[in-house]
C-alpha cells in the first residue's frame, strides 16, 4: 500500500519534544518489495500537475488529486475538467478521483497528488480548558488540545502520503511556510532524508 518502505521524519516543535512527530509506515505489506519512489516535493503549478496527470493516466495508472479541504481546491476541477471527460469518455471514471485528504482514508492509488499544506488553524484556550477538565491532558498539560492539532496536522500528511502505492507528488504554495508559528506538516519534511525529493528550488 505504499510508494516507499518508508519512516517518513517530520521534525517536532520544541514544545512537543516529550511526544516527537515521527510516523513509521509498516514496511512489511508484500507490495513494498520493489518500490523505491520518494516523495517529490513541487511548488503549486497547476499546469505541471495537469501535465504530469495526464502522463500517468496515459500510462493506465490509477490516480487521486487530493486538497487540504472542499473550501481549497480552488480552480483545480476546472483544471483537470479535460482529462476528467476523457476519463468519463473512457469509461474509466474512477481512474481519477478529486477528494480531500480526510475523504482518501481507506483509500489507495497508483499515484497520489497532494495539493497544498496540511496546517493548524487556530489555536483555543477555550478548547484547551475543556480538554483538562474531561482529563484528556497529559500529564495535567496545559495546551493538550493545541498539541492534539498539530499531531492531527501530521497524521492527516501521514494519512494523504500513504494512500499513494507507486508515486505521490506533493504540491504546495511558494508561501508554505508560516508565519503564524502554527504546524505545517511541510516546514517538518525532512528533505535531507533520502524518502523526499525536492523540486521547489
Amino acid at each position: 500500500m505504499w510508494v516507499l518502505c518508508l519512516p517518513i521524519f517530520f521534525e517536532p516543535q520544541p514544545s512537543q519534544k516529550a511526544r516527537p512527530l515521527v510516523f513509521i509506515i509498516d514496511a512489511a505489506h508484500p507490495d513494498m518489495k520493489n518500490v523505491l519512489n520518494p516523495v517529490q516535493l513541487w511548488k503549486r503549478d497547476d499546469d505541471r500537475l495537469l501535465e504530469m496527470v495526464e502522463r500517468h493516466y496515459s500510462q493506465g495508472h490509477e490516480i487521486m488529486v487530493l486538497t487540504r479541504s472542499r473550501s481549497t481546491k480552488g480552480a483545480l476541477p476546472t483544471t483537470l475538467s479535460g482529462i476528467l471527460n476523457r476519463a468519463k469518455r473512457d469509461k474509466k471514471p474512477d481512474n481519477i478521483r478529486l477528494m480531500t485528504y480526510h475523504g482518501s482514508k481507506g483509500l489507495e492509488a497508483d499515484v497520489v497528488f497532494l495539493v497544498g499544506d496540511c496546517e493548524q488553524l487556530m489555536l483555543s484556550d477555550y478548547c484547551n480548558q475543556a480538554y483538562v477538565q474531561a482529563d484528556l491532558s497529559m500529564n495535567g498539560e496545559a495546551l493538550a488540545y493545541d498539541d492534539a492539532q498539530g499531531d492531527e496536522v501530521m497524521r492527516l500528511a501521514y494519512v494523504a502520503i500513504t494512500r499513494a502505492k507507486l508515486y505521490c507528488y506533493w504540491f504546495m504554495e511558494e508561501n508554505a511556510a508560516g508565519g503564524n508559528g502554527l504546524p505545517k506538516a511541510s516546514e517538518r519534511v525532512d528533505t535531507s532524508r533520502m524518502f523526499f525529493e525536492d523540486f521547489r528550488q
